[in-house]
């Protein structure tokens, strides 16, 4: 990802949260940690409170189209993508930043320097510079990555089990139960920009911005955030023995240059991908699920200015 301009310290900086989210405590010391930064900085911020879901994004859409704004988002992979799908109805020039507290905190997984983000003071000062986003035809833009088939069955049901397990370990529980419980594999016809279209029974489909899913797993390993193409896997369907031995290559992120996937496994790299089935099949847009029967997505190249480590 590449810098497109030198910190601007006019920038006014909104820190956008769910006031439920996560312990008291914790979310006590990390607003104590951005009123010492900005305070030491000399920097304008002010804190939002999300007061349900669509909140950050009718909130983020309609701020003061005449300033510029630096909008960081506390919480997971579906804050993220509310704040960014705000800012890209917003009119006036907007930066989207990251805060995580989430269940998987995929997106800021792909980056090598974590700490980062916890940085407070680092990031106020940081520049910020384009990314893709992936448009859809479902009303949502997706930051990090979109997944059809077992991965969005999976997340849809994760949060039965995140409430008493931890995030990346629920998502597994939540894995193995649609894995051992469930049919895997729906009809499907996937078209990929020009191309042919597959058709037949799939056990998943993602395509995806950022390389990671599902608290952890390397599902786009060769991901490049700005390069104006979506990574797009297409696995067909295998039996549950198959499944259960590769799983752990899909997590790690070594699947697409295993030659033992290859029978089953199709990838590409696209600028826009159609789907269709019968029956409504879950979609999962950065968290989010929708159900569809037709579905659209394509990339928008370097269409937001983010703030990553450099």
């Amino acid at each position: 990802m590449t810098e497109n301009k030198a910190h601007d310290r006019d920038l006014h900086h909104v820190f956008i949260s769910n006031p439920y989210a996560g312990k008291d405590r914790d979310r006590r010391a990390l607003n104590r940690a951005i009123q010492a930064a900005a305070t030491k900085l000399r920097l304008p911020y002010e804190f939002h409170f999300t007061q349900n879901a669509q909140d950050a994004e009718a909130f983020v859409s309609s701020f003061a189209p005449g300033e510029t704004v630096r909008f960081y988002a506390i919480g997971g992979d579906g804050t993220l993508n509310d704040v960014a799908n705000g800012i890209l109805k917003r009119e006036g020039r907007s930066e989207l930043a990251l805060i995580p507290r989430g269940t998987g905190n995929d997106f800021a997984r792909f980056f090598d320097d974590p700490d980062f983000f916890e940085n407070i003071e680092r990031q106020m000062l940081a520049a910020a510079g384009p990314i893709d986003v992936i448009r859809t035809d479902a009303g949502l833009c997706g930051v990090n990555m979109i997944n059809i088939g077992v991965d969005a069955d999976t997340a849809a049901e994760v949060h039965r089990f995140d409430r008493y397990i931890p995030g990346p370990i629920a998502y597994i529980a939540a894995l193995i139960d649609r894995v051992l419980l469930h049919k895997l594999g729906c009809a499907m016809e996937i078209g990929i920009d020009d191309e042919e279209p597959l058709r037949g029974d799939f056990l998943l489909v993602s395509f995806a911005n950022g390389a990671f899913c599902g608290g952890g797993f390397k599902a786009a390993p060769k991901a490049v955030l700005d390069d104006g193409l979506m990574e797009i896997c297409v696995v067909r369907p295998v039996s549950k023995l198959t499944f259960a031995k590769m799983v752990g290559g899909y997590r790690n992120g070594t699947h697409l240059d295993d030659p033992r996937y290859r029978s089953f496994l199709s990838y590409r790299r696209g600028k826009k991908i159609r789907i269709k089935t019968e029956k409504p099949i879950q979609i999962c847009i950065d968290g989010q699920i929708v159900r569809k029967t037709e579905f659209q997505a394509e990339i928008l190249p370097q269409s937001i200015n983010f703030v990553a480590p450099q």
